[in-house]
């Protein structure tokens, strides 16, 4: 059957055609006003993103997934003395040498964070760097690294940042350098102290009631406490506690322990406290400073002693995994409450006058937690009141 097109017919498909390209065009409009809100949006993200970049603190470069520069900010071209965009890691890192924070023992290249990151796991280190445009004596850098990874959990980039802390460490020598000076200055009047009340004891005990003897029994106690804490500071800025890793040395804690309970062994005999020591089978080596390891654990046990009452025991437990080493000095004597258990390890604690079942100015236990600390050790305490603490100190194996 043939349709006659008659005007009609042709005036009803004209205007079905003029609607059909009308909503067209309506839903081309909208198509691209969306891709325009789109674009606006993407630069909008991408302009504070810059600024983010921009106002950090550190230097920051972002690499491909080929280990090439795509992104830098201006810090980072300022230390780097050029911009490193299209230049590789290997092409950036030419120019420099990297040593430890002693100087002299060279970082191997395989150990820069930003050529960990490519393997997948973030890294950082402190690193004095010599050679580019940087001074004769070089700079001390922070270097961070971390993998930028997709949804599959494959590495396609890595974003890198330094940051310039070559005044942080010159102060920080300084006050070390301050801080050593008046630790043995102390060590010194210390040990004048020591053998004037030494003297004092041996000359004039024949005409001093006990009382006297007494408080000079607890002031040359004192004295020694002090005397300690004195040689340990020093030896800690000998060694740099946190930085030198040459001064590190594998350490049998076992033995260390045992100094430490020879150390206290003239204060537990007056407290009239007997000490314990059990050393499990195949105790692994940590990593440390034995002069600080043992300064932190003769505190600790000094600490139980000091909380404990004559006849009381005291038990040392020392035991090993494949990846720890632990040490319990477990007292049965007053305990701590709550509060005092949450201010055992607090800075603000030391030579304050909160009454604790510690020494009396609470340095001891908080120099403890600081040396613990510096060799990655987690240390734990638990406490009730009349019947007695327990602390806990977990250290990891040496290359573990």
């Amino acid at each position: 059957m043939i349709e006659t097109l008659t005007s009609a017919n042709f005036s009803w498909r004209a205007q079905s055609l003029f609607k059909a390209q009308q909503e067209i065009d309506t839903l081309l409009r909208a198509h691209v006003d969306e891709l325009l809100n789109s674009h606006a949006h993407i630069d909008h993200r991408a302009n504070t993103l810059q600024s983010v970049i921009e106002s950090m603190n550190a230097a920051l470069v972002v690499y491909n997934a080929q280990g090439k520069a795509i992104l830098a900010n201006r810090k980072a071209i300022a230390i780097i003395g050029k911009d490193p965009q299209c230049w590789t890691i290997s092409q950036i890192l030419k120019p420099y040498k990297v040593f430890k924070l002693d100087g002299t023992t060279p970082i191997p290249i395989e150990e820069y964070p930003s050529l960990i990151a490519r393997t997948g796991k973030s890294h950082s280190i402190e690193a004095i760097v010599y050679g580019g445009d940087f001074p004769e004596d070089g700079v001390t850098l922070s270097l961070s690294a971390s993998p930028i990874k997709n949804d599959l959990g494959n590495v396609i980039g890595v974003v890198s940042t330094f940051t310039d802390i070559s005044e942080n460490k010159r102060l920080e020598r300084q006050r070390n350098t301050l801080a050593a000076l008046i630790a043995h200055d102390m060590k010194n009047h210390l040990a004048a102290i020591g053998m004037t009340m030494s003297m004092l004891n041996s000359q004039l005990a024949a005409s001093l009631d006990a009382s006297m003897l007494t408080l000079i029994s607890e002031i040359a106690t004192n004295n020694r406490r002090f005397l300690d804490i004195a040689n340990t500071l020093l030896e800690l800025y000998r060694t740099d506690l946190y930085e030198l890793e040459s001064s590190r040395i594998n350490v049998d804690i076992a033995e260390i322990v045992r100094d430490a309970l020879a150390m206290n062994a003239r204060e537990s005999e007056t407290a009239q406290v007997n000490v314990g020591l059990q050393v499990g089978e195949d105790i692994p080596a940590v990593s440390g400073i034995p002069a600080a390891l043992r300064q932190a654990f003769h505190n600790l046990i000094q600490n139980a002693i000091e909380a404990s009452t004559p006849g009381a025991r005291i038990d040392i437990i020392v035991s090993g995994t494949a990846t720890a080493v632990r040490v319990k000095i477990v007292d049965h004597g007053s305990g701590m409450s709550e509060e005092m258990l949450s201010k055992i390890f607090d800075r603000s604690r030391v030579a304050s006058s909160v009454p604790t079942a510690t020494s009396s100015t609470g340095f001891g236990l908080y120099l403890s937690r600081v040396i613990l600390d510096a060799h990655r050790a987690t240390v734990s305490c638990h406490s009730q009141l009349g019947q007695g603490t327990t602390f806990s100190v977990d250290l990891p194996v040496a290359d573990s």
